[in-house]
């Protein structure tokens, strides 16, 4: 999977989060796309909730309209919270994810996210440590002789 593939799979699971991002693709290989996919669940779960029950709210014959727009409005706001993506890459061997407009909680979120690329493969999502390739890199044991042979 490359940089703008791995960048539609998460715009397609997380539409909301990533149609309001400012980025087409990401700078990270394919290891840390489980990292980014649950990143991004954290991120967009109150838009998630909001979403379902204004679904459950229409399907129930027994609210009235008020319900449905106050459900829809609490839907909107939860929208016009999500932050906005500016950039996702790889620096020193760890994800970085920067955003705007986020709450504390969405940046200790962030943060998480970025300590457990520090011990995931990159490469292929497997338990890596930091290792120097040229430049800090996170890499599995296989991932790293790899390259070390290569070189």
């Amino acid at each position: 999977m490359n940089n703008t593939e791995i960048f539609n799979k998460l715009a397609k699971h997380w539409p909301d989060l990533y149609q309001k991002s400012k980025i087409s693709s990401v700078d990270v290989e394919p290891g840390w796309y489980n990292i980014l996919d649950t990143l991004s669940g954290l991120l967009s779960a109150g838009v998630r909730q909001a979403r379902y029950n204004l679904e459950f709210a229409k399907n129930k014959k027994f609210l009235d309209e008020n319900d449905i727009k106050s459900k829809q409005k609490i839907l909107d706001t939860a929208l016009d919270e999500l932050p906005i993506i500016v950039q996702i890459k790889e620096k020193f061997g760890g994800l970085r994810f920067y955003i705007n407009n986020g709450t504390e909680e969405m940046e200790n979120y962030i943060r998480f996210a970025e300590s457990m690329s520090l011990c995931t493969c990159a490469r292929c999502g497997s338990p890596g440590k930091i290792r120097n390739t040229g430049w800090s890199r996170t890499l599995c044991d296989i991932h790293f002789n790899e390259l070390s042979t290569k070189n």
